[in-house]
């Protein structure tokens, strides 16, 4: 019995001499052995930590207003400053996701919108705060775009929009680095409609010297009912693509869509115009435009390979004018093709042209177009002067105006023929 409580003794004797071992110095990182009470140093060799210490449980200071109260509401109704309402509830211990549901709600929003965003804008590490928000319930509807920064442990007001007009609230459509500078910018679009038509204001928001910006200085507001996208960019910078791509008013007839490509300059500091491109004709219209502007440019084969388009391709949208809308364009695209082929001097190829379109034109919506065809072609013959043939289908479309001219007329969004342009071989 002894011998037991002498060698607890000796246990409780080493555990309180390791107790009061020093505390271990911040630059060593190795750990002592560990070593038998017999073996112990008459002085303390390096310290040790005990080998089951805890580690402290303690969070670090939260940036910004920390989550106290998720489940609390944020209600928008109007009656008070809303801006200054959503600032209070965050910095009070609101969610971000309430007050995301607050804000999409109080704006009316579509599945797809970006109403408010939580993301790291200056580039400081902590997250911010992007919303767009409507200001009114009155038409055209008033909205604003605010930023709020996360400084300690509140978010402040760093930017806030001019007012937006529109038909409904701006949105916030891309987040992403537009500039390259590693922080992340937001594209913002307002939509805007008139009469029958709308388009869209974009903004920019980007970290520039020192401060949130709107960076988006170019007009768009000439791009009818525009699709917004966003690709990559050749130098990795993204690129903004804007479609036009209708007027929606019947005068204005079938509408050619064309891209407008923006991307950051950083020279500019700004959002700057890089390019346009029409894009490929969906309306048989639109590919009698380009065979024509083709004859133009003396690009004749790419010519004669439109006009085939024409009478050929059955997927071309007639727009609202339909059978007799192809029957006259296939018929005007023959005797074009007539034309075309005896410039490049190919007399056979053309009189087949002819002889097609006489003979498939015999009555209906095309048939003003062979008997063009057929003053060209007698005038032609007795002369041997395409342009004395031109002289006498042109002639005949003066005439016919209504029948020649005034059917190629397809709406204010489209070019307006004359009489030349029918024929435009001269001496």
């Amino acid at each position: 019995m002894k011998q037991v409580v002498i060698a607890a003794l000796l246990i409780v004797s080493v555990l309180l001499s390791g107790c009061n071992l020093p505390e271990p110095l911040p630059e060593e990182t190795s750990v002592a052995p560990v070593v038998s009470p017999s073996s112990l140093p008459e002085e303390p060799t390096e310290p040790v930590d005990p080998p089951d210490s805890p580690a402290l449980d303690t969070p670090e200071p939260g940036p910004c207003p920390m989550v106290t109260d998720p489940d609390r509401e944020l209600v928008l109704d109007g009656t008070a400053d809303l801006l200054n309402a959503i600032t209070a509830f965050l910095n009070t211990g609101g969610s971000v996701d309430r007050a995301r549901i607050a804000v999409r709600n109080w704006n009316n929003s579509q599945p797809e919108d970006i109403a408010l965003a939580q993301e790291d804008v200056d580039g400081d590490g902590f997250e911010d705060i992007l919303a767009a928000l409507r200001m009114n319930a009155e038409m055209p509807l008033e909205s604003r775009v605010f930023v709020l920064v996360c400084r300690g442990e509140r978010y402040e007001l760093e930017y806030l929009s001019p007012d937006l007009m529109g038909n409904r609230p701006a949105v916030i459509h891309t987040i992403q680095d537009f500039t390259g500078d590693g922080r992340v910018d937001a594209l913002v679009l307002q939509e805007s409609c008139g009469a029958h038509t709308c388009s869209v204001s974009p903004l920019l928001l980007t970290w520039h010297m020192n401060h949130i910006d709107n960076r988006w200085f170019e007009t768009t507001d000439d791009l009818p009912t525009p699709y917004v996208q966003v690709v990559d960019g050749e130098d990795t910078l993204p690129v903004v693509l804007i479609t036009a791509t209708s007027i929606q008013s019947a005068g204005a007839g079938p509408l050619r869509s064309f891209t407008r490509e923006y991307q950051w300059d950083s020279a500019a500091g700004a959002m700057t115009f890089i390019g346009e491109t029409t894009l490929p004709a969906t309306y048989r219209i639109h590919v009698v435009f380009d065979a024509d502007q083709a004859f133009l440019d003396e690009e004749y084969e790419e010519s004669l390979e439109a006009y085939a388009r024409v009478i050929e391709d059955e997927t071309l949208d007639d727009w609202m004018v339909g059978e007799d809308g192809y029957q006259r364009l296939s018929a005007y695209a023959l005797f074009r093709s007539i034309l075309t082929h005896l410039v490049r001097g190919e007399n056979d190829l053309a009189g087949d042209a002819y002889h097609m379109l006489s003979e498939s034109f015999t009555t209906g919506p095309g048939l003003p177009f062979a008997e063009m065809g057929a003053a060209f072609w007698d005038e032609y013959e007795l002369s041997d002067s395409v342009a004395d043939g031109c002289d006498a289908a042109r002639a005949y479309a003066e005439r016919n105006a209504e029948e020649i001219v005034d059917v190629l007329y397809y709406g204010y969004a489209n070019p307006a023929y004359t009489v030349m342009d029918i024929c435009p071989v001269t001496r």
